[in-house]
């Protein structure tokens, strides 16, 4: 009897050795692994709006003004010649920046939210925040001599739309306060407003709406990047008709956003 039951020990110790060798072969007998987690979105998977771009010829083009020209002259003229690139047609809009901030890709600053405001140009926007779209789209800020070429063509013109000064070809500081009693805007107007003030390349509001930062650095001021065209606000500087010359030029420091300040984009030829 004891015998048997030796046997029968052995019996069972060797099925249940070929019992574990056949499970840790089988993957029905490994333990179920638990599924990988979704990795977290990136800015790479966000779809990248629609953004239509003007083709700016390469060739020479007339900078800055001469000192007789009917509004101060503070840029001396010279001829610049640029290789061919692309520029926004339109200033970046509230809508597609904040796009860019759902993507985790550009800081959401101190802007107001506007409502009903998905065409208004985006406001507030400081240069590290432009240049933070500009990369996300893959684009970059233009120069100021790229920004003077798509603005003024290579005729010299005093406005986008030609050397005569017109009021309601762009959204300025019209009125005693700025009330929008000329050319109908008191603020910001829609990036595709003023289709009868737009450049000789068809790029949209480069007199005027809101001022744009340019990737130039300011030669006298250190820190300091250029900014071009005119803007609505405020009454004497920006918003006034002599700032809506194709050749004027103001600057600021990169982190400060006054809420007439936006941008556009541009890229090299593909």
């Amino acid at each position: 009897m004891l015998r048997f039951r030796d046997n029968l020990m052995r019996a069972l110790v060797s099925l249940g050795a070929i019992a574990l060798a056949i499970c840790i072969g089988c993957d029905r007998c490994a333990s179920p692994s638990q599924p990988a987690p979704e990795p977290a979105p990136t800015a790479e998977d966000f779809e990248r709006p629609d953004s239509p771009m003007a083709l700016i010829p390469a060739g020479p083009f007339t900078k800055g003004c001469l000192p007789d020209d009917p509004y101060f002259c503070d840029s001396p003229r010279e001829t610049v010649t640029l290789p061919a690139y692309r520029i926004d047609l339109y200033e970046v809009s509230a809508e597609n920046y904040s796009r860019c901030v759902a993507a985790r890709a550009c800081p959401h600053g101190n802007r107001p939210t506007i409502e009903d405001g998905e065409h208004l140009p985006v406001q507030s926007v400081t240069w590290p925040e432009a240049k933070a779209y500009c990369d996300w789209m893959g684009r970059r800020l233009p120069t100021s001599n790229e920004w003077e070429k798509a603005a003024r063509g290579s005729d010299a013109r005093q406005f986008p739309w030609g050397d005569a000064w017109d009021p309601v070809r762009s959204n300025w500081c019209d009125g005693d306060e700025c009330d929008g009693s000329v050319d109908g805007y008191a603020e910001a107007a829609p990036v595709d407003a003023f289709p009868g003030g737009v450049s000789p390349f068809g790029v949209y509001n480069m007199a005027g709406n809101v001022a744009e930062w340019t990737a130039t650095p300011h030669p006298a001021k250190d820190g300091f990047y250029i900014v071009r065209g005119g803007a609505f606000a405020p009454p004497t500087g920006m918003g006034e008709p002599a700032a809506q010359t194709t050749w004027r030029e103001s600057s600021d420091p990169p982190n400060v956003g006054p809420g007439h300040l936006g941008f556009r984009c541009a890229a090299d030829k593909p």
